[in-house]
């Protein structure tokens, strides 16, 4: 699901929930160049989780995917302010 709140400053949530027979997932977020900044790996099926800001860096937008079993399921945008 989109983060929220979004645009934000410290620490959004992501929502997600995965099939029963879902592979290792992870979520991964990305500045727009395409430089990967960080990996989430997902150790439940659904839950929510935690950004921190400070692994980001500056204000700006980036985009977040949710990966399984290597394969890209979606890819969302997220503002920072």
């Amino acid at each position: 699901e989109q983060n929220v709140p979004n645009p934000f400053r410290g620490a959004p949530s992501i929502t997600y929930s995965l099939p029963e027979n879902a592979p290792q997932a992870s979520i991964m977020i990305f500045d727009l160049s395409g430089k990967l900044l960080k990996t989430y790996k997902l150790k439940e099926r659904a839950g929510q989780l935690r950004v921190n800001q400070s692994d980001l860096g500056k204000a700006g937008m980036y985009l977040y995917s949710l990966f399984a079993g290597g394969q890209e399921i979606m890819t969302k945008r997220m503002l920072v302010k």
